[in-house]
């Protein structure tokens, strides 16, 4: 396998010649990419890279050693910060940057211009360590693209692109763009596809409402632009947490990131193609995979598809406790006088009826983790149901379904309880419902049926239905 070959490089600068696994050079790349990394994500990045070429598992403090050869080398550089040294955090107080010699494997190999190289030293002779959030945004920016190499979206056929926001051809500081977009906004990274361009704002919890809807405010301007004509621009905004920065509380970023989703009182002016959200830091790989296989956002009327589907496999599922899933229609429940925003539309309506007991009403809608359209969604909807519910118009009892694609996508979401007058508010997700669905009738508990309630603290409690 070419991965696996040495190459050999030659004396320089009183170095001795040594040898350089291929797979190395990615990383090299890598590196030069990020300017800095932390030695915890070249230790991974090194891992990962070694298991493709199937070389035998090595441990690593013999990582550690092979990235001391490689700075005795000349190939990379390493630098200490000594105040996280000092504070217990030794480990993590090393980062990693190219050296000359790396420089020069990058040109050789074709991976950067010569010019580069000058223009990176300058670079890197102005610049400090990382600050904290430079060092989170890194991280993620690693755990991210680690995540879509194993998933297989690092090729030719996705064409994905990560890069620094400030590197960016129209985002980016230096950008070869019109007066009116350059530097409108900039990321902290970009992930970016043929139909998709993921901007992340990494989140330290020091900004302010209005910080933050300024900057939507700027997105919303650059989705104007022709380069973002034909693309879903998603603006994701992650809190750090403990898998980009081991110190943070996972309790204070979602907290955190319940203030951002509520920090936006309506999406109804936003572009069509303007998708916000806000996340931790550990769900964003899985969501930007989802972005890059163009699963996150649907036309509605794929959303209703999908709920439809959803609904048939409850209909296989509650057979099997004598139980009749129906569907009914949105004029059925809406009062002739009300003024329902035409933009708020729910994915579909289902009936559930046990024997013995009356018939059960719910409005069904499609829910994307994260996303402040989605959650703006729900909360309308929970409205109109609080004040239908109240009224006089129907003799129906209609109680709202959050429904997700998956059980991680219903476990990423941040949404609080609230106790509510008369609606009932109930998750689940279709892959488990499909799962039960191709199970046999003796397999089937009640007690498993895939139901959550909002409970205290953000979480999700199991519904005996």
């Amino acid at each position: 396998m070419k991965d696996n070959i040495k190459i050999k490089l030659p004396k320089y600068n009183h170095m001795p010649s040594m040898l350089l696994y291929r797979f190395e050079i990615k990383l090299i790349e890598q590196v030069y990419k990020h300017r800095y990394m932390r030695a915890a994500d070249i230790i991974n990045l090194y891992t990962l890279y070694r298991e493709e070429v199937a070389f035998e598992p090595i441990t690593r403090n013999g990582i550690s050693k092979r990235l001391d050869r490689l700075v005795d080398s000349g190939i990379l550089k390493r630098k200490q910060n000594e105040s996280m040294k000092f504070n217990g955090l030794l480990f993590n107080s090393y980062f990693y940057t190219v050296g000359t010699r790396g420089l020069n494997v990058l040109v050789n190999e074709g991976c950067i211009e010569e010019v580069e190289v000058n223009r990176f030293e300058d670079i890197m002779k102005k610049i400090t360590l990382p600050s904290v959030h430079t060092m989170a945004t890194s991280t993620l920016a690693n755990n991210m693209y680690m995540y879509l190499y194993q998933q297989g979206r690092i090729n030719d056929s996705f064409k994905v692109r990560l890069l620094r926001g400030n590197a960016h051809a129209i985002l980016g500081t230096s950008a070869n763009a019109t007066t009116d977009y350059k530097g409108l906004i900039v990321p902290d990274y970009v992930v970016e596809t043929e139909y998709a361009l993921i901007a992340l704002e990494v989140d330290s919890g020091r900004q302010g409402k209005n910080v933050i809807l300024n900057k939507v405010k700027r997105y919303k301007k650059f989705c104007e632009s022709d380069y973002a004509k034909g693309k879903e621009i998603y603006v994701v905004f992650s809190p750090i947490d403990y898998s980009v920065a081991k110190y943070a509380e996972e309790g204070t970023r979602v907290k955190r990131t319940h203030f951002l989703k509520t920090s936006f009182d309506t999406t109804v002016d936003w572009p069509n193609n303007l998708h916000v959200y806000a996340t931790p830091s550990a769900n964003v790989p899985e969501f930007v995979k989802r972005a890059v296989d163009e699963l996150e956002v649907m036309q509605p009327i794929l959303q209703s598809f999908m709920a439809d589907e959803w609904i048939d496999y409850t209909k296989i599922v509650m057979k099997n406790f004598d139980c009749e899933v129906g569907t009914f229609e949105e004029k059925d429940i809406k009062p002739p006088t009300s003024n329902w925003n035409p933009l708020f539309t729910a994915d579909s309506y289902m009936t559930v009826k046990y024997p013995n007991k009356r018939k059960r009403h719910y409005v069904v809608l499609r829910m994307c983790p994260g996303s402040i359209h989605s959650y703006e969604r729900y909360k309308v909807y929970r409205a109109r149901l609080e004040s239908l519910n109240e009224s006089d118009y129907s003799n129906y009892q209609v109680d709202l379904i959050l429904l997700y694609d998956n059980l991680a996508c219903l476990d990423a979401d941040v949404i609080e309880y609230e106790q509510s007058r008369n609606v009932e508010v109930y998750l689940t997700d279709k892959e488990s419902w499909l799962s039960l669905a191709e199970q046999t009738r003796a397999q089937i508990k009640k007690s498993q049926l895939p139901l959550w309630e909002l409970g205290s603290n953000f979480t999700k409690v199991p519904r005996d239905e």
